[in-house]
């Protein structure tokens, strides 16, 4: 009869263990469904630097008299028309129009362009 008893409470032990164990679980995944959309804490550290950096390189356009400096009249319009650029695809990218790895991607390209008509 005392094997009985310690089987049954044994039994029971387990079976305690398997229902917590199997609640945890749900709790879980549920956490990690709910931050399934989150985007990586990373990437969107770099886009948002990235952002910045040219948001701050965009403001340095030459505005005003530009004289018969014709280099300098087309790196203003070159860096106007990436400005034009940089809004729309923010534009698309709050609207969930494009994903962040592709915002990222294009950010790239804008920082490239700009890199390009840089004055040294």
């Amino acid at each position: 009869m005392d094997y009985n008893i310690v089987l049954i409470c044994a039994v029971f032990l387990g079976a305690l263990a398997l229902i917590i164990n199997s609640v945890r679980n749900k709790a879980v995944h549920k956490v990690i469904a709910e931050n399934k959309d989150t985007p990586p804490l990373f990437l969107q550290r770099t886009v948002d630097n990235k952002l910045r950096t040219i948001q701050h390189a965009l403001r340095q356009t030459v505005t005003g008299d530009l004289g018969d400096d014709l280099q300098l009249a087309k790196i203003n319009n070159s860096r106007i028309a990436l400005g034009a650029e940089l809004e729309e695809l923010t534009t698309n990218y709050r609207g969930k129009k494009i994903t962040l790895k592709a915002y990222d991607h294009k950010l790239d390209i804008i920082l490239q362009k700009l890199n390009q008509d840089v004055i040294y």
